[in-house]
């Protein structure tokens, strides 16, 4: 397909550099931000309560199953591009006429998930935490919680199939089933934490009311 120059685009060196730098800056925009946003919620709000086993083994496979593997594919491909390798071309998925288009509106994708986590994040505040409540935890019911209960979900959800179809990479591919899974197991978990938190139980029942959908609207 030729469209104004797009189709030689899409072909050189500059896109591909393009869609790491944005692969990049998603990664860093994303996660850079979090230690400091615990250790500001931790001196505002208290330690978590309770951590259950299950729920930070659901959180060390969707957080590193999602970022962790970008981290190693940026390093790769930069590798790649660099001394000129192929490494790991042998996991690329088949070829589709329509990949380069496909990885550009994964970009898109891309970005609005970022920005869905950093305002999921902001928004939290003080109650911010990989899993559970804090000491004083309060209900969070505005910004892109007015909309689904675990926003920030979504956003991970979409930057796993943002790799799978950005690297077009069968590695990413094999993982988000295990990313889904463990976000399927987290959420329940989490939300049952929240209900057996004396302080905001009441509030909690009330907001899942309001927002009757954890993750996709009209689903879920």
């Amino acid at each position: 397909m030729y469209l104004a120059g797009l189709s030689t685009f899409f072909d050189s060196p500059r896109y591909q550099t393009l869609l790491l730098a944005s692969s990049a800056f998603t990664l860093l925009s994303v996660n850079a931000p979090i230690p400091s946003s615990l250790k500001n919620a931790e001196k505002s709000a208290g330690k978590v309560k309770r951590e259950p086993l299950l729920a930070r083994i659901c959180t060390t496979v969707h957080g590193p199953g999602t970022f962790g593997v970008r981290a190693l594919l940026l390093g790769i491909s930069a590798f790649n591009m660099f001394y000129k390798r192929k490494v790991l071309a042998e996991l690329s998925l088949p070829d589709h006429p329509a990949k380069q288009q496909i990885q550009l509106v994964a970009v898109f994708a891309d970005l609005f998930a970022a920005f869905i986590i950093r305002a999921g994040v902001k928004t939290l505040g003080s109650n911010f935490a990989f899993i559970g409540t804090r000491e004083r935890s309060s209900v969070v019911a505005s910004g892109p919680f007015k909309y689904v209960r675990h926003p920030l979900y979504d956003g991970v959800l979409v930057h796993a199939i943002s790799n799978v179809l950005v690297f077009w990479n069968w590695i990413p591919l094999t993982l988000l089933p295990c990313v889904f899974l463990a976000l399927v197991v987290k959420i329940p978990l989490e939300e049952q934490l929240i209900l057996e938190d004396p302080n905001v139980r009441d509030e909690y029942k009330k907001y899942q009311k309001n927002v009757r959908w954890r993750l996709f609207p009209g689903i879920w």
